[in-house]
């Protein structure tokens, strides 16, 4: 079974390019799978990396490349 990858609000925006608030509605409306703890008057909501669209996946996927492969050069001998 794949592991579920869960993603912060902030997260959310820098793949997709939305404002907080319009991710906020997305979970309210169920576009997105999300699931959120409550602390105060506050919510932290966390988004289920398969409900994005595949724009958003392909760029997490890229950057989640880049770190791999920054980290092995950083590890290579000169």
């Amino acid at each position: 079974m794949a592991e579920v990858i869960w993603l912060s609000m902030d997260e959310v925006c820098n793949l997709t390019g939305e404002v907080k608030e319009t991710v906020r509605r997305k979970c309210k409306r169920g576009e997105y799978s999300c699931t959120y703890d409550k602390k105060g008057k506050y919510k932290n909501y966390l988004i289920n990396f398969d409900s994005l669209p595949e724009a958003a996946k392909n760029r997490y996927n890229g950057i989640k490349i880049n770190s791999q492969h920054s980290k092995f050069y950083k590890e290579s001998p000169a």
